[in-house]
């Protein structure tokens, strides 16, 4: 299979975007010990777009479904976020308090096209010429709808003489949703949701010397049914999911602290993942999976000489659907995560103004659906930097990614067994121009 491969249709596919963003910060000290700042933000993304999906139609076929994807939308997005910290005494100890209410809006209008029969394609040998008959106007038919969060938080750190600190905290969501259905004829369906989850978040760390700590840490998340802005009959009746997330790990500032070096094992369960209904009886998805990934995580930054800088990590981790209502999908990795994972930037900047820059990145095989029968593999890229500080105000920059031009798979459309992906960037370089006044 040549990555230069078009699955898609010459008769029919297209894709036009217009985004307009709107934000502004404002902040204000009370003090040294108490500050306020809110924080606001409008957008508006239009997208006109027919995209023809490629799906493998089975795992023992090489044939491609074109498959029908329009948008005919607008979304829209409005929030507003204000939070105070304050640094305060109490009873001899020191506190740091977050407080803060964030409200946000997000809509969308959908003009539904009809859906027309496409051909399929070969993957080896697909044909963008093949003939396309159906429509591609609007059928009179639409979708659209609102999300309406309003949250408050309180997080607390508390400093206990000087070697200890624990840090406490929660924070409230009220996620309400509507999702409507106007056919061409006939009334308007109206899907709604309303989720009030409560999450938490709690923190010990020790500091058995100044240049280290060590810590253990422990949350919660929850991710309502509806959190991509839209609802269908059957998860508009779910809960959210739920997700504890665990860590333990350590800090220590080295080479006279010119080096940051952080290590932390993991462990996050999910314990009512969506997974379908066991029998004819139980609803299209019900809240019975469980889901797992533990690890380890190691990062490091800072200057190992006067003029080297060097930041980057590496995670490994181990993946694993530990129950589901799909027999198949029991022990089976979670699609999209790779075992191992590695980034690395670095920089040097010699006399006369000039700087050099390296990096690289690893993901290892990832697997493309929950019964990991497709594998990703995995891949290098390389990228560099060169720029020219030509005085305090001007600095010309060139940036070339993916230097090597290595062909590769960089993300993965999960959906069941027969998901598609997005070749990765191949080599390009960019200029810029910085100037500072």
């Amino acid at each position: 299979m040549s990555y230069s491969n078009y699955y898609g249709l010459n008769q029919s596919d297209f894709e036009f975007l217009r985004t307009d963003e709107l934000e502004a910060v404002l902040s204000h000290d009370f003090g040294r010990d108490l500050n306020v700042r809110d924080t606001f933000h409008a957008g508006r993304n239009y997208r006109n777009s027919i995209i023809s999906a490629p799906r493998f139609i089975s795992n023992a076929s090489t044939d491609i479904n074109r498959e029908f994807q329009s948008r005919d939308e607008v979304d829209t997005v409005l929030t507003d976020e204000i939070d105070l910290t304050w640094r305060v005494m109490t009873f001899g100890l020191k506190h740091i308090v977050i407080a803060g209410f964030e409200y946000t809006r997000q809509g969308f209008e959908n003009y539904l096209r009809a859906t027309p029969v496409t051909p399929l394609a070969n993957l080896y040998n697909p044909n963008p010429n093949d003939p396309f008959v159906g429509r591609d106007g609007r059928t009179g038919a639409r979708n659209y709808g609102a999300t309406d969060t309003y949250a408050v938080y309180l997080f607390d750190t508390i400093e206990i003489g000087r070697h200890w600190q624990v840090s406490d905290g929660a924070r409230y969501d009220y996620f309400s949703q509507q999702h409507n259905l106007q056919p061409v004829t006939g009334a308007t369906t109206t899907i709604g949701r309303l989720d009030r989850p409560v999450s938490w978040r709690g923190a010990l760390l020790y500091k058995p010397v100044e240049i280290g700590s060590i810590y253990f840490g422990a949350g919660s998340s929850s991710n309502p049914s509806g959190e991509d802005i839209t609802l269908t009959t059957a998860t508009g009746k779910l809960e959210p999911e739920h997700t504890t997330a665990y860590e333990f790990g350590t800090k220590w500032d080295l080479l006279d602290r010119r080096l940051s070096l952080d290590a932390a094992l993991f462990y996050t369960l999910k314990d009512n993942a969506r997974t379908p209904g066991a029998t004819p009886t139980d609803p299209v998805t019900v809240l019975e999976g469980e889901q797992q990934a533990r690890g380890l995580d190691i990062e490091f930054k800072g200057k190992l000489t006067q003029n080297w800088e060097v930041i980057g990590g590496y995670t490994y981790t181990q993946s694993k659907i530990i129950d589901s209502n799909t027999p198949a999908k029991v022990g089976s990795k979670l699609p999209g995560v790779a075992d191992n994972t590695f980034t690395l930037w670095m920089t040097y900047g010699p006399p006369r103004g000039f700087e050099v820059g390296f990096g690289a990145q690893y993901i290892g095989e990832r697997y493309a659906n929950p019964i990991n029968t497709r594998l990703a593999d995995a891949f290098y890229t390389f990228d560099a930097m060169v720029a020219w500080h030509v005085n305090k105000h001007l600095t010309l920059r060139v940036n070339v990614y993916n230097f090597t031009d290595e062909q590769y798979i960089g993300a993965l459309h999960i959906q069941g067994s027969y998901g598609h992906f997005f070749p990765g960037p191949r080599r390009s370089a960019i200029l810029t121009a910085s100037l500072l006044f």
